[in-house]
């Protein structure tokens, strides 16, 4: 290592190889400065004022003894260099801030809503996997993958009416997204009235429009429009099923049920017939719909051994077959073998008020009084529609002849409160009013059934036996003759009784 030297201008030691003193920035190469003595006094070069050997800087002007510059020569030309480099690091500044801004602006183009949405999804956070799509299809409206995503995401979280829309939306912008524009179909099926119908129908028209081929399409359009009542509509799309694909059982079988609807009874027998030759038919449904065209027909033999058929296998319409069965015997006045058949068409989940009122009526005729209120008390008690009326009448009837007047009066309210107007309901109000000394009221109350219904016997006879009552005798004769006309030889109707007490009255008034 090679010995230090002495500066020759500070005089602290210092590495010989160096170009400059790392103390006082002298050059430590060339032509050595001349050496001070301890003795003897210098002068700054600068200003002339004395200083000592071994001073750097004069303290008069600022000079550095050894370079020769002021010191303030020397800032001002640091801060040169400093500026220098300003303009650069400004630039530097703005290409740096330039670069945050661009990879931001790349970072929101790259971004994708759909799969950031799809993975929020899969981590069940489904309300802010909508809130993604939701705001991103509000400025992207046409996005069909978003709006397709959004649709699955309402659906799962029970919305079907927002779903509809959605998937709606998805089908408008990418219709060749089939199972878009079925989920729309099938997501406004889940929506009650109008205006789920209408977007139903609106899909399916669509998707029709789009592809004629389409048999599911044209199938669930048809349906669609049975739905909505257009039976020709439908007719017309199944025909366009079965032009392409004749052996479909299903499209024949519901021809057959569209026919049926439009009232062309004999084709749509020709159609279901037909639908039971075909492979893969429901055999059991199809008997059943025979069945109950056969008894619009008219044919209660071919109704009966279709409706038969149709209970043996655990189908669809089990219990519509088993209702249809019974209504058909309580109408030839068999009710030991409409009652079964009732009964099971309850306990196999019928609920229509249509067989809950029969089965009622049923267990009535066979003197099962007591499971018949119930039966009616239960329409009642939901007070809607015609059978509910209908029950009420029967309840009132029933206590009536039970000699329970409270039960009966509060029975015909009931049915005048849902809108009955009857001549059944009239005379049973009238019977009521009787019962109370209301005589007036009563015979005003048998004339609106009568006029309400010019064919209805009893009130005839309760108007008849009232006025004889109230010592109108000929008026009275005249309002039995007219029942015994109406009621013929009807053993439920008492001719027999009635007939014998007009001709015991008219020998009285004759005498």
């Amino acid at each position: 290592m090679a010995a230090k030297i002495n500066c020759p201008y500070c005089g602290k030691l210092t590495d010989p190889q160096l170009d400059n003193c790392p103390h006082c920035g002298g050059p430590m190469k060339g032509d050595a400065p001349e050496i001070r003595g301890h003795a003897g006094q210098q002068h700054c070069p600068g200003c002339g004022a004395p200083v000592q050997d071994g001073d750097i800087v004069c303290v008069g002007c600022g000079t550095n003894l050894i370079t020769g510059q002021k010191i303030t020569e020397e800032r001002r030309d640091a801060m040169a260099r400093q500026r220098n480099y300003q303009p650069l690091l400004i630039v530097g500044a703005i290409a740096v801030i330039a670069l945050v801004v661009l990879g931001g602006i790349f970072l929101v183009l790259s971004r994708d809503p759909v799969k950031e949405a799809l993975k929020l999804s899969q981590n069940n956070r489904v309300l802010d996997a909508i809130n993604v799509l939701l705001a991103h299809v509000d400025k992207k409206a046409d996005d069909a993958r978003a709006q397709f995503l959004l649709g699955k995401l309402y659906w799962r979280s029970g919305q079907h009416g927002q779903a509809a829309k959605a998937f709606d939306a998805a089908h408008v912008v990418d219709p060749t997204n089939r199972e878009a524009g079925l989920l729309a179909a099938l997501a406004y099926s889940k929506q009650p009235g109008d205006t789920g119908r209408n977007g139903q129908l609106s899909a399916l028209n669509r998707l029709v429009s789009q592809s004629p081929d389409d048999t599911q399409a044209q199938y669930l359009y048809a349906l669609a429009l049975g739905d909505a009542q257009d039976y020709a509509g439908e007719r017309e799309h199944l025909e366009a099923v079965l032009r392409i694909d004749p052996g479909n059982a299903l499209a024949r079988r519901s021809l057959g049920i569209a026919l049926a609807l439009e009232g062309n009874l004999s084709e749509a027998a020709k159609s279901l017939q037909s639908a039971l030759r075909t492979d893969g038919v429901d055999r059991a449904n199809t008997q059943t719909v025979l069945g109950l065209v056969a008894s619009l027909q008219g044919d209660p033999e071919a109704a009966e051994a279709h409706l038969r058929e149709g209970v043996k296998d655990e189908s669809s319409t089990v219990s519509l077959a088993q209702a249809r069965l019974g209504l058909l015997y309580m109408e030839q006045g068999d009710y030991d073998r409409a009652l079964p058949q009732l009964r099971e068409a309850r306990k196999n989940g019928d609920t229509s008020p249509t067989t809950r009122f029969f089965h009622a009526l049923c267990l009535e005729s066979a003197g099962l009084d007591r499971e018949a209120l119930d039966g009616y008390s239960q329409l009642v008690d939901q007070g809607q529609g015609r059978f509910a009326v209908e029950a009420a009448i029967q309840m009132a009837r029933l206590y009536l002849a039970q000699g329970n007047d409270t039960k009966a009066r509060e029975a015909v309210r009931s049915a005048t409160q849902m809108g009955g107007a009857s001549a059944r309901l009239y005379t049973l109000q009238g019977q009521i009013h009787v019962l109370d000394g209301e005589l007036g009221e009563a015979q005003d109350s048998f004339r609106k059934a009568m006029r309400e219904n010019p064919d209805y016997g009893p009130a005839y006879l309760e108007s008849g036996l009232l006025r004889i009552r109230r010592g109108l005798v000929s008026e009275g004769l005249r309002e039995l003759d007219r029942y015994l006309k109406i009621a013929g030889d009807s053993p439920a109707g008492h001719t027999e009784e009635i007939r014998l007490l007009v001709e015991q009255l008219r020998q009285t008034v004759v005498s």
